[in-house]
Parts: C-alpha cells; sequence; structure tokens
C-alpha cells in the first residue's frame, strides 16, 4: 500500500507477502508515529544523557513492560504490548534524574523520578509512588 502526505513531503509504501492483512491499518500507525516526530522540535537537553534512561522496565503488578527511549530531546515511553504504537508518553528532562510527563495538550503532567545505583546506573524509574525495576 501507498500513502502520500503532501503537506510533510511524505511517502509510506508498506508491502507484505501474505493474504488477508490490513494495510491500511499498519501505514496509518506508520504515518502517525512519523507525524509526531515531524512536528517534534529537536532539542537536546543540556547536561543529561537520554541514553542512560533507554532500556525496558518491569511494571508488574500494575501493568506489562515499558519501553523508553530518547525521542527528539526527550523521553518517549511505550507501555507493550500494545496496538497502537503512536499513543506513546513523552517525559521532558527537568533537573538530575527527574523528568516531567507532557500531557496532550502540553502541559507538563506529573513526576517521573529515575533511580540509579552506586555505579551510576540507572535501575528503576518512579511514578506516583510506585516504581518499575529496569530490566535491560
Amino acid at each position: 500500500q501507498l500513502a502520500l502526505t503532501p503537506k510533510n513531503k511524505m511517502a509510506y509504501v508498506i508491502m507484505f507477502n501474505a493474504t488477508d492483512i490490513n494495510t491500511s491499518r499498519y501505514v496509518n500507525t506508520l504515518m502517525a508515529v512519523i507525524g509526531i516526530g515531524l512536528d517534534a522540535k529537536q532539542s537536546e537537553p543540556e547536561g543529561v544523557n537520554l541514553e542512560d534512561y533507554s532500556g525496558t522496565y518491569q511494571a508488574q503488578p500494575w501493568g506489562s513492560e515499558e519501553v523508553i527511549l530518547p525521542w527528539y530531546g526527550k523521553l518517549a515511553v511505550l507501555g507493550l504490548p500494545t496496538d497502537y504504537p503512536a499513543n506513546f508518553a513523552q517525559l521532558k528532562h527537568i533537573s538530575e534524574d527527574t523528568f516531567r510527563r507532557i500531557r496532550s495538550d502540553g502541559e507538563p503532567g506529573e513526576t517521573i523520578r529515575f533511580e540509579r545505583n552506586a555505579e551510576g546506573k540507572v535501575i528503576r524509574m518512579w511514578q506516583h509512588s510506585n516504581y518499575s525495576e529496569k530490566l535491560k
């Protein structure tokens, strides 16, 4: 399936070697994720390496795993499994190991804090007084 978005000067192509696949679902998801990236403003926060926080976090017993990765100068948090990968949270760096979730209206949401071990490696994430262990 081919999809064009002249406004962004983008073309999306998705191909499957199978029958009875809803290609529109996949191309629409791809367009949504890339569209979020196109609208994002690239700005790296000073004095913080976002790669330190990236990885997989275990949210049991309250939820499943979450993947955190750098995303245009912020952190993206995606709960897994998901049928909607474009529905991810973004975290903005505030200070040291503290971030704020960016709400859908662009305003700052709750505080998310990361914890490091004695060697300085990020080992868990705290949100609403609950923590998630970093798996890898």
